[in-house]
């Protein structure tokens, strides 16, 4: 929680900045920052610790959980020879995985002929299979505490991974393509009212589900809408040049947003910039920003069944907010809740 809270006060420090030291995104030096993950897992505090090396991270609440697990071993063990049999199979099965994940590198990003990737696979799984057989004997004195490790973390894994595209599915099938859905938006509108409103999206060309929700439920929209998209690249940090703006219709803008691997996004700074670059009619103090929050309900008429959905509703619970993550300012969002069965 601690981290959430600098996380707040460095955006509103940043906003606190000239308008002649402006920039799309703070240049921190070790802060922490919220980070989306490659699917597999939910939205946790990341601290970056190399501008050279992408994947150099340290992740605060992954590091506390290791050092409770290790503290919990300690007292339940109470001696390091009893540990051994765990530690045994740990770095055993350790080798076994790696040698499997070096084969597949050598035959798709290496391009090996395959008897000379089996070749060595069968040269190092050789002597790492006998390792892991001789310690398996040790499973009922300790053993058994990685390989439950392991299974826990691959469950949660799997579940989080299936239960984003199922998601992922549902919200193709309810939000249309941004083209069509701008096509259609007149007849589905009562009234557009004055004012601006920014709804993120988690792809820069795709129709945000709070978006597609807003209007077909609310049925009014501010004459001024942005889309806004935040991007992440391989480079530790973003110049703001490179921010990008374009006109949709009907009073619709896209705003893509580039951040380096070590920057924290501040939204409402770069759609300042976006708006004295690109001429957008946008008033930040009069903007409200809508960001979807979902209920996953758990019953046992979804795809993923009562037990799948209930473990996938507590990690989407306790992942990261995306108004702290983008900087938003607290009385300014509105979320929309949307209630969707996996």
């Amino acid at each position: 929680m601690g981290n959430l809270q600098n996380v707040v006060a460095d955006c509103e420090s940043a906003k606190s900045n000239s308008s002649e030291d402006r920039v799309i995104l703070r240049r921190p030096r070790a802060e922490p920052i919220l980070s989306l993950t490659l699917g597999f897992f939910p939205r946790v505090v990341i601290r970056h610790t190399s501008q050279d090396t992408e994947g150099q991270i340290y992740v605060p609440a992954i590091n506390w959980a290791l050092a409770c697990a290790c503290i919990t071993l300690v007292l339940v063990f109470r001696a390091s020879s009893r540990l051994a049999a765990a530690y045994g199979i740990a770095v055993t099965g350790t080798m076994v995985l790696t040698s499997v994940v070096y084969f597949e590198v050598t035959r798709t990003t290496w391009r090996w002929p395959a008897w000379r990737s089996i070749a060595l696979l069968t040269l190092f799984l050789s002597f790492d299979i006998p390792f892991l057989v001789a310690n398996l004997f040790k499973f009922t004195e300790g053993g058994y505490v990685p390989v439950v490790a392991g299974v826990i973390v691959f469950v949660l894994m799997l579940t989080w991974k299936a239960g984003r595209r199922i998601y992922r599915e549902r919200v193709a099938t309810s939000c249309p393509p941004m083209d069509r859905f701008l096509s259609e938006l007149d007849g589905k509108l009562a009234a557009r009212i004055p004012g601006s409103a920014v709804f993120l999206s988690g792809s820069g060309w795709g129709t945000p589900l709070a978006l597609a929700h807003h209007v077909e439920r609310i049925r009014v929209l501010p004459v001024t809408v942005i889309v806004v998209a935040v991007e992440v690249t391989h480079s530790p940090r973003e110049d703001e040049g490179n921010i990008r703006s374009e006109s949709l219709g009907h009073g619709f803008f896209r705003v893509v947003i580039p951040r380096g691997f070590m920057d924290v996004p501040d939204v409402p700074r770069a759609l300042a910039l976006a708006g004295e670059r690109f001429s957008l009619p946008l008033d930040l103090a009069q903007t409200t920003y809508y960001v979807g929050r979902e209920t996953f309900l758990a019953t046992a008429e979804g795809k993923m069944g009562k037990v799948g959905e209930q473990l996938f509703a507590f990690l989407a619970r306790n992942a990261d907010s995306a108004p702290v993550h983008f900087c938003l300012p607290p009385e300014q969002v509105v979320e929309i809740g949307l209630q969707i069965d996996l």
